[in-house]
């Protein structure tokens, strides 16, 4: 219910859309790119019904094992745009931000958010292309609250993984859920500031960022090393 509770919030600003769904069951049995579509228009659906949200969800969820890494990816990302309330941004009131943080917040502490969360870490754990891994990695910083032990021992493992793009998503993704002060999450970031990648090194740095104290003396040493490097 407190899922729910915070996307209503969302769902009385936006314009509801109304779906075929018989005809969108059909289009997820069709083609890759017709799979993909459908999944995609899911991600931009504004539901003011629990029970379509619901459904839409349960849709996107299934295509997570997909066959097709396009619409394994499109999915992760259709997922996050349907279980979150959008962030707050520059253009809006002080109290219009602090009610979409909020709202934000009861999103990620939900019930029905720790199920998806938890079907996104299976994703992530088993698949073999790097794109959805690199999608599942952000899909989890998004979805999970800062702080979060699981997300962040999911996502920790590609810190080392073989691709430079996954390295990078896992370096950010570490910033976003490590808290504050974190040291075991500080030392794998900083050891990635020596990465050969250069997007790997400046995802790394901006984690580094977003989880040292300030004043942090080996952070402060590392990150002036690397600029010297640079």
């Amino acid at each position: 219910k407190k899922f729910y509770a915070a996307m209503a919030g969302y769902a009385e600003h936006a314009e509801p859309s109304s779906f075929d769904w018989s005809m969108l069951e059909v289009q997820l049995l069709a083609d890759w790119e017709q799979r993909r579509q459908a999944v995609q228009a899911l991600g931009r659906g504004k539901f003011d019904a629990d029970a379509d949200l619901d459904r839409a969800l349960k849709l996107v969820t299934r295509q997570l094992a997909d066959a097709d890494q396009h619409v394994r990816r499109s999915a992760l990302e259709a997922l996050v745009r349907l279980a979150l309330p959008p962030p707050p941004h520059e253009d809006m009131s002080p109290e219009d931000a602090s009610a979409a943080a909020v709202a934000r917040q009861k999103a990620q502490e939900s019930e029905v958010m720790q199920k998806l969360l938890q079907q996104v870490m299976l994703r992530l754990a088993d698949d073999e292309d790097w794109g959805v891994r690199r999608v599942a990695l952000s899909a989890l910083s998004e979805m999970a609250p800062r702080g979060h032990s699981r997300a962040l021992k999911a996502v920790e493992v590609y810190l080392r993984d073989g691709d430079d793009d996954v390295r990078a998503a896992a370096a950010a993704a570490t910033g976003k859920l490590a808290p504050k002060g974190d040291e075991d999450s500080l030392g794998k970031l900083l050891g990635l500031l020596q990465d050969d990648d250069e997007a790997v090194r400046q995802a790394a740095a901006l984690a580094v960022g977003r989880v040292a104290p300030k004043g942090h003396s080996e952070v402060v040493r590392c990150l002036r090393d690397l600029a010297n490097e640079e």
